[in-house]
Order: C-alpha cells, then sequence, then structure tokens
C-alpha cells in the first residue's frame, strides 16, 4: 500500500514539472511574440464551436419568427372569416323582412261534379320594392295563378293581386290586399348591375323548395348573358350569372352584393336534374329599374322597336367590309332580316345591313345592338345609325316604334 502512495506522489510531481515547464515555454514565446500561435487543430475547434452556437441560434430565431409568423397569419385569415360572416349575418338580418315567399293555386272544374277547386300552381320568391307595400317577383312565378299567397320571414300569409306583369323581362309586381299597416315588409336596398363584374360576391334569399327564409352566397361567375325570355319571343340581355345556388323556389328573390343591394332578380338555372349545379342567372336590377315603375304605374312597360332580327358579323361579310373600311377588327350587327312595316322597313334597312354605330356608339355585335335599344332607348325616340349597305357607308334617321305585345 505504501509503495502505491509513494508512486502516484512521484508521478504527481512530474506532472507538476513537465507542466511548469510548458509555462515558462509559453511565457517565452508571448514575450517575442504579440499573440499566441494556436494549433491548426485548436482554430477548427473553436471556430466549429462559435459557428454551431449561431446555427443553433439562427435555428432557434427561425422557428420562433417561423411559429410567430404563422400564428399571424391564421389571426389574420381569422379576422377575415369572422369579417366575412359579420358581413353576410348584417345583410341577412337586414333584409330578411324585405323578401317573402309566394304560393300560386290555379282554379280547376271535376267535370262529373262540376265543383271548382283550388290547385297549387307553383312557388316562388319575392322582394319589397317601396314602402307602398309593391313586391317584386317573376312573371313566370304568378303566370295563371287564380290566388297568389304571399308568405312573410314570420310566417303569416297574405292573398295578394298582381299590380302589373312584362313577359319580356319575365317581371311582375304584386301587392298584399287582406293585411292592416302591421306588416313589418321593408323595401329593400337597390344597388346598381351596371357596377357588377366577375368575382364579386353574391348573397341569394328566397325559398328554395319551400325552405323559408334561406340565404346561400357566391360570386359573380359571369356578366353580359342574353337569353330568350321565357314566354316571348324577344331576348333578356346583360343578365348576371352566378354560382350561388338557386333552386327552384329561388325565382323571383333578389340577388344581392356586398352591401345587401339588390343587383339582380332571380331568373333560371341551368341543371339537367332541375336543381342547383353551380350556374344560375339573375335579370339585372337596372332592367328592373326601368321596368317596375311602369308595372306599379300603369301596369304595363312598353319597349322601342326597331323590327329587325340580329346576329354577328359572318368572315364573308368582314371581307366585303375590309374593302370600304379601312379599319381593323370590323365589327357591328348584321340585320339578318326586316319585319314589314316596321320603322327599320320604313327607314330603308334591307337584310344584310351591317349596323356599325347608333347616335356615334359603336355597336360591337347583336347584343350591343339589343342592349342599347332595350336600355338607352323609348317608343317614340329617334336615332341616328350608321349602317354599311351593299358595299357603302350610310347614314339613317329611325323614329323607333313600340314593341308590339
Amino acid at each position: 500500500m505504501n509503495y502505491i502512495k509513494s508512486k502516484r506522489i512521484y508521478f504527481s510531481i512530474v506532472a507538476i514539472s513537465i507542466l511548469s515547464l510548458i509555462a515558462c515555454i509559453n511565457g517565452n514565446n508571448s514575450e517575442n511574440e504579440s499573440e499566441p500561435i494556436a494549433s491548426n487543430d485548436q482554430v477548427l475547434s473553436s471556430s466549429n464551436l462559435e459557428n454551431a452556437q449561431i446555427s443553433k441560434k439562427d435555428l432557434l430565431s427561425e422557428d420562433n419568427e417561423s411559429s410567430y409568423s404563422q400564428k399571424n397569419d391564421f389571426q389574420d385569415a381569422q379576422k377575415i372569416l369572422e369579417a366575412q360572416e359579420l358581413i353576410l349575418s348584417k345583410i341577412y338580418s337586414d333584409t330578411k323582412n324585405s323578401v317573402v315567399s309566394i304560393r300560386t293555386t290555379e282554379k280547376l272544374v271535376d267535370y262529373w261534379s262540376l265543383q271548382q277547386f283550388d290547385r297549387e300552381l307553383g312557388q316562388g320568391s319575392g322582394f319589397a320594392w317601396d314602402q307602398f307595400g309593391h313586391i317584386v317577383t317573376n312573371n313566370h312565378v304568378i303566370e295563371g295563378a287564380s290566388r297568389i299567397i304571399v308568405v312573410m320571414s314570420d310566417g303569416k300569409e297574405f292573398s295578394a293581386e298582381i299590380v302589373g306583369s312584362d313577359i319580356h323581362s319575365d317581371l311582375a309586381v304584386i301587392r298584399i290586399i287582406d293585411a292592416d299597416d302591421l306588416i313589418e315588409l321593408e323595401p329593400i336596398t337597390i344597388g346598381s348591375s351596371n357596377e357588377v363584374v366577375p368575382g364579386h360576391m353574391t348573397v341569394a334569399l328566397g325559398n328554395p323548395f319551400a325552405q323559408r327564409n334561406t340565404m346561400t352566397t357566391g360570386i359573380v361567375s359571369a356578366v353580359g348573358r342574353t337569353f330568350q325570355a321565357k314566354d316571348s319571343p324577344y331576348s333578356i340581355t346583360e343578365v348576371i350569372q352566378t354560382d350561388a345556388a338557386i333552386n327552384p323556389g329561388n325565382s323571383g328573390g333578389p340577388l344581392l352584393n356586398n352591401k345587401g343591394e339588390a343587383i339582380g332578380v332571380n331568373y333560371m338555372i341551368y341543371s339537367s336534374g332541375g336543381s342547383n349545379v353551380g350556374i344560375g342567372f339573375a335579370i339585372p336590377i337596372d332592367i328592373a329599374k326601368r321596368v317596375v315603375p311602369s308595372l306599379i304605374e300603369i301596369g304595363v312597360y312598353e319597349y322601342s322597336y326597331l323590327g329587325v332580327g340580329v346576329g354577328d358579323i359572318t368572315n364573308e361579310i368582314e371581307l366585303k367590309m375590309k374593302e370600304v373600311l379601312p379599319r381593323e377588327n370590323l365589327s357591328g350587327a348584321v340585320l339578318s332580316f326586316i319585319y314589314p312595316n316596321t320603322p327599320a322597313e320604313d327607314a330603308g334597312f334591307v337584310a344584310g345591313d351591317v349596323v356599325l354605330n347608333i347616335n356615334k356608339i359603336d355597336i360591337r355585335n347583336a347584343d350591343d345592338l339589343l342592349v342599347f335599344l332595350n336600355n338607352k332607348t323609348s317608343p317614340g325616340d329617334v336615332i341616328e345609325v350608321e349602317i354599311f349597305s351593299e358595299g357603302e357607308v350610310i347614314q339613317r334617321s329611325v323614329t323607333l316604334g313600340v314593341r308590339p305585345s
């Protein structure tokens, strides 16, 4: 045991002596040199340690920043969703007392007993137009009805009568006839369809499948569609397309924008099965703003009338126009036929004429001509028409008539 202790003491003294010698050497070197010289291993080891510490700090910082950023993004997204929900909830609460459900019945006779009975004809929607209780809906909702029942948002039912209707725009106005002054029917806010563009938010309110007080949402999918009215040989122009769910029973209800303003009257859907597939259409409210006041005042709306059938320019016609008109992208509306005893015939138009402009406003295609006549003219107006006819450009003045009913 004593031997082992002596040996340990010996090695300790030797180790201390060696360390002292190294310290002396280093001390001498420090006197001769301004800085100590480290070995390569020491440099690499020190550098790696420092870089590792920096990298770890950066990683922690990046993780924190990423986590913070994700948290902020989520909070921002949540705020956007909450804002959208708030807007939709407010639109619903502000307009629910303006929208009604409509049921119609027709009177039939049992030829065996000669007894009359009512049979349900259809259903739809409508909305309050003014403070006098006038309700706007589609003409096809109330057409042929012997009785019209209006159902308020609170479920109360009242009978209504037809004030006026127009098959060409598929619009109609009805009025409640058996109610007192306590009816909570608030006029809806009327907007403008002229400002509507694809991408705008839409809200459809109505009575799909007899489910009262239903709201669906979507966007404007397209504008400027043209469709032939259901019971008319004439077309409805500038129809709004939306993907907001519109189903049987929505007809006649309002299509709203993100301010709760009516921009259209829900009209029809494209569907093979009879229910919504994301392609619905609304009559632009700007047409209603022209038609409805006349329906309220006199029961009908009179359209201006030229008396022509129209189509778009063909390649053959465009080649003929290029020989005379040194313009690129030639455009216009082709008069495909002229009805007899009409303003167009009286003014000297012939089939094949191309309308280039009206009152200096360019006409690009057939739809442009229909839109101009429907939205910018009235019966009795005199319009100046520039046409391409039989190889030359000429001007004609036309006094518009009244569209036949």
